[in-house]
């Protein structure tokens, strides 16, 4: 029984994340930019009153580089979030559920990877690759991202004028 698997494209190639690890796919609505963001932390989204980091997964994966700016697929107007447990991934266009099928063994490895692929499947008519979401980031760049957003925790609750600001 194959896996299914969320597609997505991302920077003109197909990619999948095991369906059982995404909570929601949401349109990208606006995003709380914050100053000294890393070129790969899009934003935050504010969802349900926690403010949520956005990774631009293409720039993460070293797809899309900073000085490329918002020059996207379809202009940009289909862009989704991905939410995943204290994460959320900005990527192009996801185009559903599928289920995970294994890939022809003549499937290419990708250059790109980094390490995150853990394999390729034949997924909606086409082979992508299947991302494991335990290893987009290093342990050092979630901890970056942790304090980063404990900082727009705080930084929204004194805002908000909440005694736990500092």
């Amino acid at each position: 029984m194959a896996d299914i698997v969320l597609v997505f494209r991302l920077a003109g190639h197909g990619f999948a994340l095991p369906a059982a690890q995404v909570r929601e796919c949401l349109p990208l609505p606006s995003l709380q930019d914050r100053p000294g963001l890393p070129a790969h932390v899009a934003g935050f989204l504010e969802l349900g009153g926690v403010a949520l980091p956005v990774l631009d997964l293409a720039r993460l994966l070293g797809l899309r580089r900073a000085e490329d700016g918002l020059a996207l697929e379809a202009d940009g107007l289909y862009r989704h979030l991905v939410l995943m447990d204290g994460v959320a991934l900005l990527v192009d266009r996801a185009t559903g559920l599928a289920p995970g099928l294994p890939a022809p063994p003549d499937a290419e490895a990708d250059p790109w990877q980094h390490g995150c692929v853990s394999r390729r499947v034949l997924a909606d008519g086409e082979t992508v690759a299947l991302l494991d979401p335990d290893r987009l980031m290093h342990h050092d760049e979630r901890e970056r991202l942790r304090v980063l957003t404990e900082a727009a925790r705080r930084r929204d609750l004194g805002w908000a004028g909440g005694r736990d600001a500092r």
